[in-house]
């Protein structure tokens, strides 16, 4: 059977095809192989099947990034790090924390003030705990 865009058949005598997995698409007909389907390029993904054009491959949204071809979701920046960039194809893309700042979590859009009465001369903090007491600040650095 020929497959219509988006879909393959790589079984002899079968009648149904198969969507081109997440993460890949093709506007091509007549496939027989999954490899055949495009991938979605790095800083792209795509979580739907049988998809027929470059266009479902979507930018990843800040605070993630996509470092290799055909994937079906981005990854999230490290803790410490983050960014308000679309499409970003690397995870060293995703900037430091600022000094007297930290996140917690992965993903981020934005990082948090060391907690009042606290700071920090160092960029990338994985924790609030890691900001130092400031016996002699009037007010938290920013």
């Amino acid at each position: 059977m020929r497959c219509v865009a988006g879909k393959y058949n790589d079984e002899s005598g079968q009648i149904n095809c198969k969507g081109c997995g997440a993460g890949r698409w093709s506007n091509t007909f007549g496939l027989v192989a999954m490899d055949q389907c495009e991938a979605c390029v790095i800083g792209k993904f795509s979580n739907e099947i049988g998809m027929t054009s470059v266009s479902s491959c979507k930018r990843c949204d800040a605070g993630l990034y996509n470092d290799q071809i055909g994937l079906e979701r981005c990854k999230g920046c490290d803790t410490g790090r983050y960014t308000i960039e679309t499409g970003l194809t690397s995870g060293g893309q995703c900037k430091e924390c600022e000094e007297g700042k930290y996140n917690e979590e992965k993903a981020q859009t934005n990082c948090s003030l060391c907690p009042k009465g606290t700071y920090s001369i160092k960029k990338g903090l994985v924790s609030s705990e890691l900001c130092q007491v400031c016996s002699s600040c009037r007010a938290p650095l920013k």
